[in-house]
């Protein structure tokens, strides 16, 4: 059996042996020097106080509603197990201020309605956070850094919130997101060695996803990514630098975006690649493209492109190779390729009062 799966049964047996018959304020040291003893004690909806220190241990929730605090110079030691586990019958959980790490899942959800606040997750061999059936669930202000694969995954979990968290050198995708009504707001993505932001995967669906405010910078791939089985999401204010492949990529099959004022600088290849269809692509900016600024593949049909703004790209501004699409009011100048260039005919797609550089069509 796995040791792992041994230790996380023995903890939640040891915390049933408890009783309260209400809910208790507990501190760990001082009542008891094990912080698992401390939320058995605490009972449900209580609370526990973690004095500064490492502690070599795996913590799991046993109770609902229960918060776990610390002043931010508590570390918690995983030796390579759970950092922090909060299963599905632990709802309301609230963890406050830990340094987590030396795991393989720094910090754990599967109960509802969960909140992590000013954590700080590194070096752990799988993933920094991971929320899986965690609706209604709150991750704010967290740091997550070296993981050996995803820092942040959300998945078969719906209504919950990333936001204002940084996300640094992870082994594959910075932040993977699945399920639908997710929101991710105001979080930074650096160095990711995988695709920085990616909604949904090939196989799993996510739908009705918010990306609002983030920054992605040097992504191995893509900096942000709704793959095939993403749909109806929306992207807005997002910054994306220096990412090896597109800035914003919609794979194909991937229907039904919007695109809400962007800025996509450096991209090693596309600016923005549409692949989908019916997206609404609005005042959205790619700067310094290494191939196109904004690419309409043969699979993304009957989107509209308004007020986009493409300059300095390393080929054409525009590549269109969809039909029944719109383009008004965008503009495009400085590209090293043409600034329109469409592989169907003009009238396949509708044009109203773009502007180029009438030399370069």
């Amino acid at each position: 059996m796995n040791p792992t799966r041994n230790t996380l049964l023995a903890l939640l047996l040891t915390a049933s042996l408890f009783t309260a018959a209400e809910a208790a304020e507990i501190d760990v040291p001082n009542d008891t020097p094990d912080i698992n003893t401390a939320l058995a004690m605490a009972g449900p909806g209580g609370k526990v106080i973690v004095d500064e220190g490492v502690y070599n241990q795996n913590v799991v929730f046993p109770f609902v509603n229960q918060t776990l605090e610390s002043d931010g110079r508590v570390v918690i030691e995983g030796g390579g197990g759970l950092g922090i586990y909060v299963p599905p019958a632990a709802t309301g959980a609230s963890i406050e201020g830990f340094q987590v790490r030396n795991c393989s899942i720094g910090i754990y959800l599967r109960g509802n309605n969960a909140r992590v606040e000013d954590c700080l997750v590194r070096l752990t061999s799988s993933i920094g956070i991971l929320l899986v059936d965690s609706d209604h669930s709150t991750v704010a202000e967290c740091k997550i850094k070296d993981t050996g694969s995803y820092g942040l995954l959300i998945s078969s979990t719906d209504n919950s919130t990333i936001e204002e968290c940084k996300i640094k050198r992870t082994g594959d995708i910075g932040m993977l997101v699945l399920g639908t009504l997710n929101s991710i707001m105001d979080c930074k993505v650096s160095d990711s060695a995988g695709v920085g932001i990616q909604v949904g995967t090939e196989l799993t669906m996510a739908s009705g996803i918010l990306l609002d405010g983030n920054q992605v910078i040097r992504a191995g791939k893509d900096a942000i990514a709704c793959s095939k089985l993403a749909s109806n999401c929306t992207l807005q204010y997002n910054v994306t630098r220096e990412a090896h492949f597109d800035g914003i990529d919609i794979n194909a099959l991937s229907d039904g975006h919007t695109l809400f004022k962007n800025k996509v600088y450096r991209s090693g290849n596309m600016g923005l690649e549409l692949g989908g269809d019916g997206c609404t692509v609005t005042k959205n900016k790619a700067v310094q493209s290494s191939a196109q600024g904004i690419y309409v593949e043969s699979v993304s049909n009957g989107g509209l492109y308004i007020k986009n703004k493409v300059k300095f790209s390393g080929g054409n501004g525009l590549f269109v190779w969809g039909t029944g699409n719109n383009f008004t009011q965008n503009k495009f100048m400085f590209n090293l390729g043409f600034d329109r260039f469409s592989g169907v005919a003009l009238a396949a797609n509708a044009w109203v009062a773009n502007q180029y550089n009438t030399s370069n069509l």
